[in-house]
């Protein structure tokens, strides 16, 4: 899998579980302690996340990170 299109896998999965909360991108910057402008760039699918941001956006969802990570069991079948 090329890198651009993880990046953009990682940004659905992120808008995915911030739709089912009810977030914005904002609050999510919010909760995990995050710029906005960086968060834009996120969900952009145009940032490198480092394990530092990933742990961040887990605690902040709190969500397992394979769930940002992997897409769910059901989809890859």
């Amino acid at each position: 899998m090329k890198a651009k299109s993880l990046k953009k896998d990682v940004a659905a999965r992120i808008a995915s579980i911030l739709k089912e909360k009810g977030w914005s991108n904002n609050q999510l910057g919010r909760e995990a302690g995050l710029p906005k402008s960086y968060v834009s760039t996120v969900m952009a699918g145009e940032a490198n996340l480092t394990l530092e941001t990933l742990e961040k956006i887990e605690d902040a969802l709190k969500v397992p990170i394979i769930r940002v990570l992997k897409p769910k069991l059901d989809e890859t079948k």
